[in-house]
This record gives C-alpha cells, sequence and structure tokens, in this order.
C-alpha cells in the first residue's frame, strides 16, 4: 500500500522534522523571539498525526500590540486551531477548517473584549492546511505567507491595511496621489481577528497544487518589515532547521531598538506519491 510505504519513511525521517501529510511529506522547523517588546504577543501552532490522516495544520498569529491583550487574542488564534484539528473529520476541505479557524476566534476574541470591557482585542492570522500534494490558505491582517519554487519567490497573500485601500483608490481614481501621501494612520488594519464583523478574508479559492522542492514561509511582520525580500528568498531556500535559524539571526542582526516580535514557520514538501501510482 502507497501510505504504508510513506509511513515507513516517515518513521526514519520523524527525527529529522518530517511528517506526513496524506501522500505528502514534509519537514518545517519554526522559530520565535520577543525583540525588544516588553511581551511575546506572537503566537504560532504546527499540527500533524504521525499517520498523516489529518495533514498538516500551521499558524502564525501576531496580537496587535496597540490594542490590549493583544497577546490573549494571538493565544485565542492558536487554541481555536488546535480545537478545531483535534475535532476534524479526515476528508473535510482546507479551505473550511482554515475559514472555520478564523470566524471561531473572531468570536472568542469578541465575547473575551466584551467580558472584559474593552474597547478592542485583536490579532492577524495566516494559516496553511496542507495534504495529499495540496494547500489551502487563508490570511486575516498584515501577516504574510511566500511560497518559494523553481527559485522564486512569491507573496500568497495580500494585506487588510489602510494604506492598500488607500492605493485602490488611487487606482481607481477616486483620490489623488496628494491625498494619498497626505493620508495618516496607513499601517492601521482594516480587517482583523476580534472586528466587530470579519468580512475581509483572503484565502484560496481552490487548493494550491504543491511540488516536491516547494517552500512555504509564514511570518508576522517583525520578520518581514526587517529582512527584504531578497533576504527572505536567500534564507528561505535553505533547508526549513537552517532557513528558520537564518531567518532569526537576520533580524537580530539588524540590531534594530525598536525590533518587534518575530516569528515564522518554515515548510518544505519533501515528497509527493499520488495515490494512483503504484
Amino acid at each position: 500500500m502507497l501510505l504504508d510505504k510513506l509511513r515507513n519513511k516517515q518513521k526514519q525521517r520523524r527525527e529529522k522534522g518530517c511528517i506526513p501529510a496524506g501522500c505528502t511529506l514534509l519537514s518545517f522547523d519554526l522559530y520565535q523571539e520577543i525583540g525588544t517588546r516588553n511581551n511575546q504577543e506572537d503566537c504560532l501552532l504546527c499540527l500533524g498525526d504521525t499517520e498523516g490522516n489529518k495533514g498538516f495544520l500551521g499558524i502564525v498569529a501576531d496580537g496587535m500590540g496597540g490594542m490590549e491583550y493583544g497577546e490573549v487574542a494571538a493565544r485565542m488564534v492558536a487554541d481555536c486551531g488546535a480545537m478545531a484539528y483535534e475535532d476534524m473529520e479526515q476528508e473535510e476541505k482546507g479551505d473550511r477548517i482554515l475559514r472555520d479557524i478564523a470566524l471561531s476566534a473572531n468570536e472568542a476574541v469578541n465575547t473575551f473584549a466584551e467580558e472584559k470591557n474593552v474597547d478592542g482585542v485583536g490579532s492577524t492570522m495566516v494559516g496553511v492546511y496542507i495534504k495529499d500534494g495540496r494547500m489551502d490558505y487563508i490570511s486575516v491582517g498584515d501577516s504574510r505567507i511566500y511560497m518559494i519554487r523553481d527559485g522564486e519567490l512569491k507573496l500568497l497573500t495580500h494585506e487588510h491595511t489602510y494604506d492598500v485601500k488607500l492605493k485602490r483608490l488611487v487606482s481607481a481614481g477616486v483620490i489623488s496621489d496628494e491625498d494619498y501621501e497626505a493620508a495618516t494612520g496607513k499601517s492601521a488594519l482594516t480587517s482583523y481577528i476580534g472586528i466587530e464583523e470579519l468580512k475581509e478574508i483572503d484565502s484560496t479559492d481552490e487548493p494550491v497544487e504543491l511540488k516536491e522542492g516547494d517552500s512555504i514561509i509564514l511570518m508576522s511582520d517583525g520578520v518581514f518589515n526587517t529582512l527584504d525580500e531578497e533576504q527572505i528568498m536567500e534564507y528561505g531556500a535553505e533547508r526549513p532547521d537552517i532557513a528558520a535559524e537564518l531567518i532569526r539571526s537576520g533580524v537580530l542582526a539588524e540590531e534594530r531598538e525598536t525590533q518587534d516580535n518575530h516569528t515564522a514557520i518554515v515548510i518544505r514538501v519533501e515528497e509527493i506519491h499520488h495515490t494512483d501510482e503504484e
């Protein structure tokens, strides 16, 4: 049986950070640093079962530093992901899994904010679900997911910020370039986990067909606001354990006085075994 062969390989590679996701074998690594902040408001989650039946779930959440209880909101995103994975049926679609996590986390964060009687509690969320050579992803806020394929770096997600909204208005001729330049608060999020009504969700319409050798990187803004895309490409192209350390070291080497929390998950597609193969 194909899956039996894959599971035998998994036993040999488990100590190297590999895990099966259906008929796909993945390797991954991660890191997290507090930066110069007083609190760690980033949170991450990586889940997979040793049999590969449920696939692989990865999430990065960045609690909003400008809001009270940001670290709590990020933890709630991860907790909702863990609960969804625990209750997951084997045949559930990845896009539905990720959307349900985002919506349940949004409800949980809003409930918490009401109970604490605070004006806002928020977090970003990026997540991937990988199984059988396919990947679904989701983004709410301004954290990012990159893919490296055949030596090229591609940003998969779109940011939900006031800046992006203004640029669209410029392109549509609604406001002028001068209006855009004069605007303030461009980094403010227009969608996040904890917003009253979660409408802006960036996600896959159809699963991304993966190839062996693909690398996927989930990161908080503490990474991409410090490293440029050339560095992300260079570091991320290495195997996940090396890539995660290079990204961490690269951010630390900048020695920024106001370095945000920085977190990344690096995933590589090692093998894909299609079910119609002998």
